[in-house]
């Protein structure tokens, strides 16, 4: 049997579990997956561990993707030019190998496949792992233009730098005249907040920072996936725009994790995942 894992914090709200169990059934493997709930300071014990213990490999969400990627022995190239890994795989001579399977998922989520973000106008909103994955992604399917905005100015600003977007300070009135034609929320505000909760309010007043309503309709996608209607999709489709949240993301990125670390093609599970999710019909 094979050991599979999630590491981070929190993982509670996590669908990672449900759709690798159901991908490990649809291939006839005997596997666990197993979501850890793992703080910063317990991060580099518990890969040890994990390692010790005969895991094939660990899944990396918020808040370790950057850290994660200074634990690794050896980085992919996709962990390198996205500078975080979300996927680690425990090689036979004890080494940790760190990867991103982000950029690929980001774009077997979007529309056509990505093949049209060379006419999207795109706006990221956050400066973390995740967001590195999106700029990755954008940037290798020569978006026509990328924006970068996000509540730590001068973070936002180097990461902008580094992935060639034009940096918005938060509380800027140009975003007003930003016009973009797709919006990415890649925070974890609002991640398992509630209809009516404080945290849900707070996400909903971070978001109205962003002025929907002034700008043409643009296509809207959240990362977060957990409540299925987030408050970042809540938000704008106050403002009469459409939004999908991250399972699709979540589908596509878990079959190029699963790929790896069983060494072979996977494509066929995508389905299983996605039915997992609730994405498609059984």
């Amino acid at each position: 049997m094979i050991q599979l894992g999630l590491i981070g914090h929190p993982v509670a709200h996590s669908r990672s579990p449900e759709m690798h169990q159901a991908a490990l059934k649809e291939l006839g493997i005997e596997g666990r997956y197993t979501a850890m709930d793992v703080t910063e300071e317990q991060l580099e014990d518990c890969i040890e561990r994990c390692r010790k213990q005969g895991f094939v490999g660990l899944n990396v969400t918020v808040p370790h993707k950057i850290r994660a990627l200074r634990i690794c022995d050896e980085l992919e190239s996709s962990a390198k030019s996205v500078g975080a890994v979300n996927t680690l795989l425990f090689r036979s001579d004890g080494s940790v190998l760190g990867t991103n399977t982000d950029v690929p998922g980001f774009l077997a989520s979007c529309p056509d496949n990505g093949q049209s973000l060379d006419r999207e106008r795109a706006l990221v909103i956050g400066a973390g792992g995740a967001a590195r994955g999106v700029l990755a992604a954008l940037k290798s399917a020569q978006c026509g233009k990328i924006y970068l905005s996000n509540r730590n100015s001068q973070k936002s600003q180097h990461l902008a730098t580094e992935f060639d977007a034009d940096h918005y300070p938060l509380e800027s009135k140009a975003l007003a005249a930003l016009a973009p034609t797709l919006v990415i929320n890649a925070t974890s505000v609002g991640m398992s907040a509630q209809p009516d909760s404080t945290q849900w309010t707070e996400a909903i007043e971070f978001f109205s920072r962003f002025p929907f309503e002034l700008w043409p309709s643009p296509k809207v996608i959240d990362l977060i996936y957990a409540p299925t209607r987030t408050a970042f999709l809540h938000r704008v489709e106050q403002a009469g725009c459409h939004g999908i949240n991250g399972l699709s993301m979540l589908a596509h990125q878990g079959a190029v994790s699963l790929s790896q670390w069983i060494g072979q093609p996977v494509e066929s599970t995508v389905g299983a995942m996605r039915r997992a999710l609730g994405l498609e019909q059984t």
